[in-house]
C-alpha cells in the first residue's frame, strides 16, 4: 500500500506525552472552572473536568456545550502563560517530518489558537499542509467517525485506507482504525489493541517503513 496523506494529532504527539506543558495547561483549566464556579456562572455543581473530557472529548466542547460557556474566552484564558518555558524546537523532528514523501495534515481537538502556539513553539508552523481543528469539527470531534470522515473530504482524500493517522490517545487510534486509516499510536506503549502500530516518540515513525524519506527536508 502506497499512502498518500498522513494526518497527525498535535498535543503530546508532536512533543512527548508527559510533558510539564500538559500539566501547566491542565491547572489552567481547572483555575478556570473554579473562578468560574466561584462567580456563580457555573450552577450549583462545580462541573468535573475529567468527566467533561471523557464525555465530550475535550473540555472546551463541555463546558460549550453543558454550560454555555464561549470556547475563545475559556482558550484565551487556560492559554495565558509563557508556552516557551515549557515547549522547545526539535530539529530532528522538523526534518523528519519535512522528509515524508505525502500530503501532511494536523487533525486536532484543540483550537487554531492553541495549536498555532504550539506549532510556533515547536517550529513546525511551515510543515503542514493543513490543519483541521474544533473549531472545523464542532459540535463533533474525535473520537467521533464524522472528524476522520470531515478530514478525508476536506483534504480530498477519497480511501482512508490510503492514510496514516498519528496520535497518542488510544480511543482516537481506535476510531481512526475503525474507519480504515493505518493508525499509529505514540507513547510508551500500545494502548489500543487496534493500533496498526505503536511507537514510542515520534521520531520513531521513519522506522516503521510505511514509506520511503525524501533525500532532504522539502516543505513541499
Amino acid at each position: 500500500m502506497q499512502f498518500k496523506t498522513i494526518f497527525f494529532d498535535i498535543d503530546e504527539t508532536l512533543y512527548p506525552v508527559g510533558s510539564e506543558f500538559v500539566n501547566v495547561f491542565s491547572k489552567r483549566m481547572d483555575q478556570f472552572i473554579d473562578e468560574r464556579f466561584a462567580a456563580g456562572e457555573l450552577g450549583t455543581a462545580k462541573p468535573d473536568r475529567n468527566q467533561l473530557f471523557k464525555k465530550h472529548g475535550a473540555t472546551a466542547k463541555g463546558l460549550a456545550l453543558e454550560y454555555g460557556i464561549d470556547t475563545f474566552d475559556f482558550m484565551h484564558y487556560v492559554n495565558d502563560f509563557p508556552i516557551n518555558e515549557y515547549l522547545y524546537p526539535d530539529p530532528t523532528v522538523r526534518e523528519m517530518i519535512l522528509r515524508i514523501p505525502m500530503n501532511r495534515y494536523l487533525l486536532t481537538n484543540a483550537d487554531r489558537f492553541h495549536a498555532n502556539r504550539v506549532l510556533r513553539a515547536l517550529n513546525l508552523s511551515d510543515c503542514f499542509d493543513g490543519m483541521i481543528d474544533s473549531i472545523d469539527l464542532f459540535p463533533e470531534i474525535k473520537p467521533s467517525p464524522f472528524a476522520f470522515e470531515f478530514a478525508l473530504r476536506i483534504t480530498k482524500q477519497a480511501d482512508p485506507k490510503e492514510c496514516i493517522f498519528v496520535d497518542d490517545k488510544d480511543y482516537n487510534i481506535s476510531a481512526a482504525h475503525e474507519i480504515g486509516f493505518f493508525a499509529v499510536q505514540v507513547g510508551p506503549k500500545r494502548l489500543s489493541e487496534k493500533a496498526d502500530a505503536q511507537i514510542g516518540r515520534l521520531i520513531d515513525l521513519p522506522k516503521l517503513g510505511l514509506y520511503q524519506e525524501r533525500e532532504t527536508a522539502n516543505r513541499d
